[in-house]
Parts: structure tokens; sequence; C-alpha cells
């Protein structure tokens, strides 16, 4: 197997440990969770806005309910469900009785975009808005000014050749 294991793609969820597993047993987190109102103390029941490690908790979620559907992918509540053909999407789409709020969804068609991508069958490119407002970003003065330009130009990083050579000299002109 150790040929086998080398070629094998792993999926990164640490297993918990028993501590940690225990530790979901009792409610202590009630204890950081809880407010006073007028009416006495309360405590959230659900995962907290603001809480540090939300996206990853909604995100592991979500990709625990799509575990072993074809063809489905997300970030966080962004779905792509995609196939070879569109009858092969609509299988992947019925699959294990997913329901989709439609008013949220776009069915069938020939592009879409999928954070800041178009995705289509001639291949993936940066969304053209995105590009629109990297190319009409302020010039840079500062280092930390230069620093968010290039994690605003980064995201499209795979379709400039040479993007870190040219953004090491754009970075070094500052200092």
């Amino acid at each position: 197997m150790r040929q086998v294991n080398t070629a094998v793609l792993r999926e990164r969820y640490p297993i918990p440990t028993i501590e940690e597993s225990l530790q979901d047993l009792n409610e202590k987190s009630g204890e950081f969770t809880s407010f006073t109102t007028h009416d006495g103390l309360s405590r959230y029941e659900r995962l907290m806005f603001g809480i540090s490690a939300a996206p990853e908790i909604y995100q592991h979620a979500i990709r625990q309910a799509l575990h072993g559907l074809p063809a489905m992918k997300n970030i966080s509540d962004g779905i792509i469900v995609f196939g070879k053909d569109s009858r092969n999407t609509d299988r992947n789409l019925q699959e294990r009785g997913r329901t989709l709020n439609s008013d949220k969804c776009v069915f069938s068609v020939p592009e879409i975009t999928f954070f800041d991508f178009d995705i289509s069958a001639w291949g993936i490119r940066p969304n053209i808005q995105s590009v629109e407002t990297i190319r009409n970003a302020p010039t840079q003065t500062t280092i930390s000014e230069v620093r968010s330009f290039l994690a605003l130009a980064s995201f499209c990083r795979r379709f400039i050749p040479a993007f870190s050579t040219i953004a090491y000299h754009h970075s070094s002109v500052l200092v």
C-alpha cells in the first residue's frame, strides 16, 4: 500500500482527541457565551456571529453535508454542482435528496461566476469586475498599501505569468 498511499489525496480534518471529544460532552462553553438581559442570564444556543472559528466550522459543516455527493464543491455557502453534460449534472443534483433554495440557484447555464472566477466549458478566467477593481486601484505609496494591493491582485496570480517576480519588483520600489 505504500505506492498507493503516495497517490492518495488526503482530506485534512484532524481526528479529535479523546480530551476534545469529552470536552464536547459537557456544556462549559456556555459560561463564555452567557450574557445578561433584563430577564436574567441567557446563553447562545447556536454558533454566534463573530466567533473567530465560525468560518471554518461552517465550511466543515457544509462539506460534511455534501460528503459523498458526486461533482459538488463548496466554498462557505457557495456550492457548485457540475457534470460532463446537462444530463450528468442533473443526476448529480438529484443525489441523496438534498433540498435547494431555488431563489439562490442558477441552473443550466453555459457560464457561471464562482468566487470571482468565470467558469465555462472553455475554461476558467478571472471575473472582469474583479480585474477592473485591480486596474482601478489607487497608486500605492506606502509599504502597507503595496501589501494591500498585492493581496487584492494575488487572486488572479495563476493568470499572470511571472506574478511573483512582478510583485517582488513592484514592492521593492518602496523599500
